[in-house]
């Protein structure tokens, strides 16, 4: 059962800024990672993205407990924002388009997603095991206002739509106003106990949060987080059922905004990475955080409690590469080269007897 919103005494440190700005958009993020939780003893517990100018390769956790990872598919664009729903990872890309596949051995699930309804544009997805949600803004009207004017209508509110079947629904909770969104860097979607929880970053350098009712038809206010100038990154963590924040702001692992407690400062192991090159998940029912990171040209893996509190040194992440596809078209040749002998060695067996060789056998 989801906790009420006003329950949630968040955290009190206020950090200390020059000046109040407006938010930018924060740069290019290279690494991803998401924990999708125990579905079954051997279903993928933690993806991994690492992502390059034009391509996206993905790699996967897939028995619990175990340090190795295998890699499986490379998208051929860039993906922007990593979820996943049921026993599947979803991947938003860079070209507006989404993907879902599985971990198994067979990757016979892959496929690109529906779009949004009237071409709007996804600028977030989050999912569980039950849901999928999408947050999605129409494009701006075609007509341009003369210039020197104001506009006479306000770019279209986003709007929440829920996954049912093939195709998008929207839900019926408006937008929070008067929020509004520039890029999808301002805000952060979370299902937490199957609820939905909204992240957005405003102007004043604060993060105000918001969950959706039962009914799904209001967005109610929770607290406001204050933020620093420099905040490039944030997101929405489930810590054991309740709502937390992840903040980046400089090189590092950044900072966990925990409910009920202060911020607390993650710490990592020298040489830091940048912050395009570190992402962070929570694992709700093993009561754990992973930061998945970038060092020289590898991967690393550092996991934390829930209370922020280091657990061991970071640890290079094991990687090997799916290798089904190619037994696969290996065994495929040598089946069907048996079975074209067999079909010669046949075709010969019922070859007709040429004429001259019946006749000389009737004469002798």
């Amino acid at each position: 059962m989801s906790r009420p919103v006003n329950s949630l005494a968040f955290c009190t440190v206020v950090f200390l800024s020059a000046a109040l700005t407006s938010a930018q958009p924060s740069p290019r993020r290279d690494i991803l990672t998401f924990a999708s939780g125990k579905l079954s003893d051997q279903s993928a517990q933690l993806w991994a993205a690492w992502i390059s100018d034009t391509k996206t390769r993905v790699f996967a956790r897939q028995v619990l407990g175990d340090s190795k990872w295998t890699e499986l598919r490379t998208l051929p664009a860039r993906a922007v924002s990593m979820t996943g729903h049921s026993d599947e990872l979803v991947l938003l890309l860079e070209n507006g388009t989404w993907a879902w596949f599985s971990a198994s051995e067979q990757m016979e699930r892959f496929s690109y997603g529906p779009p949004l309804p009237d071409g709007s544009k996804i600028l977030s997805l989050a999912g569980d095991r039950k849901t999928l949600l999408a947050i999605g803004q129409a494009p701006p009207p075609e007509s341009q206002p003369p210039p020197g004017t104001q506009p006479a209508t306000r770019p279209p509110q986003p709007i929440v739509y829920r996954l049912v079947g093939p195709a998008w629904q929207a839900l019926p909770a408006p937008w929070p106003q008067p929020a509004r969104i520039s890029y999808p860097q301002q805000l952060s979607l979370e299902l937490i106990d199957e609820q939905p929880w909204l992240a957005i970053r405003w102007p004043e350098q604060v993060i105000r949060l918001y969950a959706l009712s039962k009914d799904a038809m209001a967005w109610t206010p929770g607290k406001s987080i204050p933020a620093p100038t420099e905040l490039g990154h944030f997101r929405i963590l489930n810590l054991a059922g309740r709502a937390g924040l992840w903040l980046q702001a400089g090189n590092g692992p950044g900072t966990l905004c925990i409910p009920d407690q202060q911020m607390v400062p993650l710490a990592l192991t020298p040489p830091l990475p940048q912050p395009r090159d570190a992402d962070l998940t929570a694992i709700s029912d093993q009561q754990q955080l992973r930061l998945i990171f970038r060092r020289g040209s590898g991967l690393y893996e550092q996991r934390y409690k829930l209370d922020g509190a280091e657990e061991g040194q970071p640890v290079a992440m094991q990687i090997t590469r799916h290798r089904t596809e190619p037994s696969v078209t290996f065994l495929a040749m040598i089946v069907m080269s048996v079975l074209a002998v067999f079909l010669i060695i046949s075709l010969l067996r019922r070859r007709p007897t040429p004429p001259d060789q019946d006749t000389d056998d009737e004469e002798s």
